[in-house]
Order: C-alpha cells, then structure tokens, then sequence
C-alpha cells in the first residue's frame, strides 16, 4: 500500500513566485527559522526539520515513493516537501508575511 503523496493541506492553494534566485545552500534549509505573521502578529515558527527531518530527506522519499506507484516525476512539474508550520485560518484584510531567512520574505493581503 503506497503512503501519502498528496495531502491537501493547503487546501489546493499554493503561491508561487515569478523566479527564485538561490541564496543559501539547500541544506541550510533543514535549519532556517521560518517565521508566519499575520498582521504584524508572529502566530507560527518552525524549520525545514519538521518534514522528515529535512526537506532534502523529504523530496528524495517522495520521488523514490512517485516512482514506484505513479511512473516517477517528469522535468517541469513542481513537488512540494511539504510546510514546517501549522497552517494558520486568515482572514479578508488580513496581511500576511512569511520570512524564510536567507532566503527572503513574501508578503500577501487576504482579499
């Protein structure tokens, strides 16, 4: 019986952005502090060791599991590993900021 691929944790939502321009090594990721705010509020913190342990340890279980039960993952699709937060409940108006460290922020007001 295959694990999980796909948990709809984001409820089918996702942000993406234009480009990523890579500032810090990937396995930085596993130990960067990631820090939600909801209008201005810190209400989740948490590091990339929250998925398996490391998001490296993550992507790999996932193509090794997408290989064996769905035919692999194909150049051009996009995998997430998964989120090292809770998922917080927003609301219209809200503004919301996620700092991922080295490797930037991004910022969004609920509409």
């Amino acid at each position: 019986m295959p694990s999980s691929l796909f948990t709809p944790t984001a409820l089918g939502e996702i942000a993406l952005a234009n480009r990523v321009v890579a500032r810090a090594p990937l396995g930085g990721a596993q130990v960067a502090l990631v820090a939600m705010r909801r209008n201005g509020e810190v209400v989740a913190e948490g590091t990339g060791k929250a998925v398996l342990g490391s998001p490296l340890k993550a992507l790999t279980w996932f193509v090794n599991e997408a290989s064996t039960y769905c035919g692999g993952v194909k150049a051009g699709e996009f995998v997430t590993t998964g989120t090292c937060i809770i998922p917080m409940a927003v609301a219209p108006g809200d503004e919301v900021t996620v700092d991922y460290g080295e490797l930037g922020t991004m910022s969004c007001r609920i509409v």
